[in-house]
């Protein structure tokens, strides 16, 4: 049985722009307290994702170069619709800094600069209507 919603993939431009207007994503990474996945504020150059991050925290083992995932999204739930777009890459501490870095939302020093080179990129959208 079929319904009149779909789910369907976005283009890779479409997913670079969605990259460019938000700010906020979910990082997923292999760490060493086990699966974590946590929220972070970024910025996107068009090529890779910025962030930073508190050196005595558990997101600067990133700086070791680790493969990651990051994930945004908006969903509309009354609506029943939404999108995802997908990063991943691989984590570490850049050779450079951006011509302008993120700065952080959350309180306190986050002065470790992370970047993540994109390796793959894709994005859905869904609606049940």
């Amino acid at each position: 049985m079929t319904g009149p919603g779909h789910l369907q993939p976005i283009a890779p431009q479409e997913c670079r722009q969605l990259l460019a207007e938000r700010v906020v994503a979910r990082v997923a990474w292999q760490s060493s307290q086990g699966l974590l996945i946590l929220p972070l504020n970024y910025r996107f150059d068009g090529d890779a994702l910025w962030f930073r991050v508190d050196r005595g925290s558990v997101l600067a083992e990133l700086a070791d170069g680790r493969d990651v995932a990051v994930e945004i999204e908006d969903v509309d739930e009354t609506m029943s619709n939404g999108w995802t777009v997908l990063v991943q890459g691989r984590a570490g501490v850049p050779t450079e800094a951006p011509d302008r870095a993120p700065q952080p939302w959350a309180p306190g020093e986050r002065e470790l600069l992370i970047v993540v080179e994109i390796h793959s990129m894709s994005g859905r959208s869904v609606s049940a209507a």
